[in-house]
Protein backbone atom coordinates (compact mmCIF):
# COMPACT_ATOMS: atom_id res chain seq x y z
CA UNK A 1 0.00 0.00 0.00
CA UNK A 2 1.14 3.52 -1.15
CA UNK A 3 2.00 5.75 1.74
CA UNK A 4 1.15 9.36 1.56
CA UNK A 5 2.29 12.18 3.80
CA UNK A 6 0.83 15.74 3.49
CA UNK A 7 2.37 19.03 4.46
CA UNK A 8 0.17 20.72 7.57
CA UNK A 9 -0.40 23.07 5.09
CA UNK A 10 -2.69 20.85 3.34
CA UNK A 11 -4.08 19.44 6.42
CA UNK A 12 -5.18 23.21 7.43
CA UNK A 13 -6.39 23.96 3.68
CA UNK A 14 -8.60 20.61 3.76
CA UNK A 15 -9.64 21.35 7.21
CA UNK A 16 -10.85 25.21 6.61
CA UNK A 17 -12.19 23.88 2.77
CA UNK A 18 -13.29 27.26 1.80
CA UNK A 19 -12.21 26.24 -1.92
CA UNK A 20 -13.94 24.07 -4.31
CA UNK A 21 -11.00 22.02 -5.02
CA UNK A 22 -9.76 21.25 -1.52
CA UNK A 23 -13.79 20.06 -0.83
CA UNK A 24 -13.49 17.91 -3.49
CA UNK A 25 -9.65 16.78 -3.12
CA UNK A 26 -10.64 15.78 0.75
CA UNK A 27 -13.74 14.14 -0.98
CA UNK A 28 -11.36 12.32 -2.86
CA UNK A 29 -9.04 10.96 0.00
CA UNK A 30 -12.08 9.78 2.35
CA UNK A 31 -13.23 7.72 -1.14
CA UNK A 32 -9.56 5.93 -0.88
CA UNK A 33 -8.55 5.43 2.09
CA UNK A 34 -8.53 1.59 1.89
CA UNK A 35 -5.78 2.25 -1.21
CA UNK A 36 -3.72 4.48 0.72
CA UNK A 37 -1.98 4.28 3.51
CA UNK A 38 -2.26 8.71 4.78
CA UNK A 39 0.21 9.16 7.78
CA UNK A 40 1.12 12.11 10.27
CA UNK A 41 4.33 13.24 11.82
CA UNK A 42 5.63 14.91 14.91
CA UNK A 43 6.41 17.76 13.09
CA UNK A 44 2.63 18.38 12.75
CA UNK A 45 2.47 18.39 16.49
CA UNK A 46 4.65 20.92 17.05
CA UNK A 47 3.13 22.94 14.49
CA UNK A 48 -0.53 22.47 16.48
CA UNK A 49 1.53 23.47 19.44
CA UNK A 50 2.38 26.94 18.31
CA UNK A 51 -1.24 27.40 18.20
CA UNK A 52 -2.24 28.71 21.38
CA UNK A 53 -6.33 28.54 20.44
CA UNK A 54 -8.99 25.59 20.97
CA UNK A 55 -8.93 25.46 17.51
CA UNK A 56 -6.22 23.00 17.39
CA UNK A 57 -8.28 20.26 19.11
CA UNK A 58 -10.95 20.59 16.17
CA UNK A 59 -7.91 20.04 13.89
CA UNK A 60 -6.53 17.03 15.82
CA UNK A 61 -9.61 15.32 15.49
CA UNK A 62 -9.64 16.45 11.67
CA UNK A 63 -6.35 14.94 11.32
CA UNK A 64 -7.62 11.23 12.63
CA UNK A 65 -10.34 11.73 9.74
CA UNK A 66 -7.95 10.89 7.54
CA UNK A 67 -4.74 9.38 9.38
CA UNK A 68 -5.99 7.52 11.79
CA UNK A 69 -3.82 6.16 13.85
CA UNK A 70 -0.61 6.57 11.41
CA UNK A 71 1.91 7.99 13.06
CA UNK A 72 5.70 8.71 11.52
CA UNK A 73 8.45 9.40 13.92
CA UNK A 74 11.76 10.24 12.09
CA UNK A 75 14.88 9.83 14.44
CA UNK A 76 17.10 12.83 13.79
CA UNK A 77 20.44 11.38 15.17
CA UNK A 78 19.84 7.92 13.48
CA UNK A 79 18.27 8.87 10.21
CA UNK A 80 15.60 6.12 10.60
CA UNK A 81 11.69 6.92 10.23
CA UNK A 82 10.02 4.67 12.73
CA UNK A 83 6.16 3.89 12.76
CA UNK A 84 3.53 3.71 15.56
CA UNK A 85 0.03 3.03 16.10
CA UNK A 86 -1.07 6.37 17.73
CA UNK A 87 -4.02 9.28 17.04
CA UNK A 88 -3.15 12.53 16.64
CA UNK A 89 -4.67 13.43 20.10
CA UNK A 90 -2.97 11.08 22.14
CA UNK A 91 0.59 12.21 20.29
CA UNK A 92 -0.43 15.52 21.13
CA UNK A 93 -0.69 15.21 24.74
CA UNK A 94 2.71 13.45 24.94
CA UNK A 95 4.11 16.46 23.64
CA UNK A 96 6.93 17.74 26.04
CA UNK A 97 5.53 21.19 27.69
CA UNK A 98 8.02 23.85 26.90
CA UNK A 99 6.14 26.40 29.31
CA UNK A 100 7.06 24.26 32.56
CA UNK A 101 9.92 26.06 33.73
CA UNK A 102 14.04 24.16 33.46
CA UNK A 103 15.46 24.69 36.95
CA UNK A 104 19.34 24.68 35.56
CA UNK A 105 20.49 25.25 39.00
CA UNK A 106 18.49 22.24 40.12
CA UNK A 107 19.76 20.09 37.62
CA UNK A 108 23.42 20.80 38.87
CA UNK A 109 22.79 19.87 42.11
CA UNK A 110 21.25 16.47 40.97
CA UNK A 111 24.10 15.56 39.43
CA UNK A 112 25.28 12.36 41.11
CA UNK A 113 29.26 12.34 41.72
CA UNK A 114 29.30 9.52 44.25
CA UNK A 115 31.32 7.96 41.64
CA UNK A 116 33.98 10.82 40.33
CA UNK A 117 37.57 11.27 41.76
CA UNK A 118 38.34 13.84 44.29
CA UNK A 119 40.12 15.79 41.17
CA UNK A 120 36.46 15.41 39.08
CA UNK A 121 34.69 16.66 42.02
CA UNK A 122 36.68 20.04 42.28
CA UNK A 123 36.74 20.69 38.42
CA UNK A 124 32.87 20.51 38.70
CA UNK A 125 32.38 22.89 41.22
CA UNK A 126 34.65 25.11 39.61
CA UNK A 127 32.92 24.96 36.51
CA UNK A 128 29.84 25.26 38.45
CA UNK A 129 31.47 28.59 40.20
CA UNK A 130 32.35 29.91 36.51
CA UNK A 131 28.91 29.08 35.41
CA UNK A 132 26.99 31.17 38.77
CA UNK A 133 29.20 33.64 39.67
CA UNK A 134 31.48 34.51 37.15
CA UNK A 135 30.25 38.00 35.65
CA UNK A 136 31.03 38.82 32.01
CA UNK A 137 30.85 41.85 29.86
CA UNK A 138 28.76 40.82 26.54
CA UNK A 139 28.73 44.34 25.43
CA UNK A 140 24.45 43.88 25.39
CA UNK A 141 24.23 47.10 27.02
CA UNK A 142 25.45 48.96 23.72
CA UNK A 143 22.23 48.40 22.46
CA UNK A 144 21.09 51.34 24.04
CA UNK A 145 23.11 53.19 21.10
CA UNK A 146 21.23 51.91 18.51
CA UNK A 147 18.96 53.80 15.93
CA UNK A 148 15.58 53.57 17.84
CA UNK A 149 13.64 51.48 15.11
CA UNK A 150 16.35 48.77 15.52
CA UNK A 151 16.15 49.15 19.73
CA UNK A 152 12.49 48.10 19.54
CA UNK A 153 12.67 44.79 18.25
CA UNK A 154 16.49 43.87 19.46
CA UNK A 155 15.33 45.13 23.22
CA UNK A 156 12.98 42.35 23.18
CA UNK A 157 15.35 39.91 23.03
CA UNK A 158 18.34 41.36 24.16
CA UNK A 159 18.62 42.22 27.95
CA UNK A 160 19.88 45.61 27.92
CA UNK A 161 19.74 46.67 31.53
CA UNK A 162 22.63 44.87 32.37
CA UNK A 163 26.46 45.62 31.62
CA UNK A 164 27.44 42.47 33.04
CA UNK A 165 25.75 39.11 33.53
CA UNK A 166 26.64 35.53 34.62
CA UNK A 167 26.65 32.55 31.82
CA UNK A 168 23.49 31.24 34.47
CA UNK A 169 21.52 34.44 33.90
CA UNK A 170 22.05 34.78 29.89
CA UNK A 171 21.66 31.43 29.34
CA UNK A 172 18.26 31.93 31.54
CA UNK A 173 17.73 35.13 29.62
CA UNK A 174 17.67 33.62 26.24
CA UNK A 175 15.57 30.53 27.34
CA UNK A 176 13.28 32.87 28.63
CA UNK A 177 13.49 34.48 25.32
CA UNK A 178 12.67 31.31 23.51
CA UNK A 179 9.48 31.02 25.54
CA UNK A 180 8.06 34.23 24.74
CA UNK A 181 9.06 33.86 20.99
CA UNK A 182 6.93 31.04 20.87
CA UNK A 183 3.49 32.60 22.79
CA UNK A 184 4.56 35.63 20.93
CA UNK A 185 4.76 35.68 17.22
CA UNK A 186 5.53 39.44 16.87
CA UNK A 187 8.92 39.01 19.05
CA UNK A 188 10.23 36.73 15.74
CA UNK A 189 8.69 38.98 13.20
CA UNK A 190 9.63 42.39 14.63
CA UNK A 191 13.44 40.82 14.47
CA UNK A 192 12.53 40.01 10.64
CA UNK A 193 11.57 42.69 9.33
CA UNK A 194 14.30 44.88 11.31
CA UNK A 195 17.31 42.66 9.76
CA UNK A 196 15.32 42.71 6.40
CA UNK A 197 15.20 46.39 6.64
CA UNK A 198 18.36 47.41 8.12
CA UNK A 199 20.95 44.91 6.97
CA UNK A 200 19.18 43.20 3.36
CA UNK A 201 17.46 46.05 2.47
CA UNK A 202 17.09 44.04 -0.97
CA UNK A 203 20.49 43.21 -1.51
CA UNK A 204 20.09 39.22 -1.13
CA UNK A 205 16.52 38.40 -3.10
CA UNK A 206 15.90 34.98 -4.51
CA UNK A 207 14.63 33.88 -7.77
CA UNK A 208 13.62 30.55 -7.98
CA UNK A 209 12.65 30.60 -11.37
CA UNK A 210 15.79 32.09 -12.74
CA UNK A 211 18.35 29.55 -10.56
CA UNK A 212 20.69 27.68 -12.17
CA UNK A 213 23.08 25.30 -10.38
CA UNK A 214 24.86 24.21 -13.25
CA UNK A 215 25.77 27.90 -14.75
CA UNK A 216 26.30 29.05 -11.09
CA UNK A 217 29.15 26.04 -10.47
CA UNK A 218 30.70 26.45 -13.46
CA UNK A 219 31.73 29.89 -13.22
CA UNK A 220 32.79 28.77 -9.34
CA UNK A 221 35.64 28.11 -7.80
CA UNK A 222 34.93 24.19 -8.39
CA UNK A 223 34.80 24.54 -12.40
CA UNK A 224 31.75 22.29 -11.99
CA UNK A 225 28.66 21.17 -13.47
CA UNK A 226 25.97 20.14 -10.94
CA UNK A 227 25.48 16.95 -12.93
CA UNK A 228 28.57 15.85 -13.21
CA UNK A 229 29.56 16.01 -9.27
Amino acid sequence: MERVYFDKQIFSYLYNGTETVYKKFLSDIYANKGNFLFCYSHGHMLDLKNDKSDIKFKELEFFETIVGDNYLSYHALDKVTSCYLARPIEAFNDLDDFDEYFDILKVLDEVDLSGATTEQKEQFETAKNLLINQKFDFGLSQIKEIPEDMHSALSKIIPENKSEMSLLELTEHFMEMLRSMLNDKSTYKDMRNMVDKNFNNGKFTLDFNNIDFNDDLKNSAQKNLLLNL
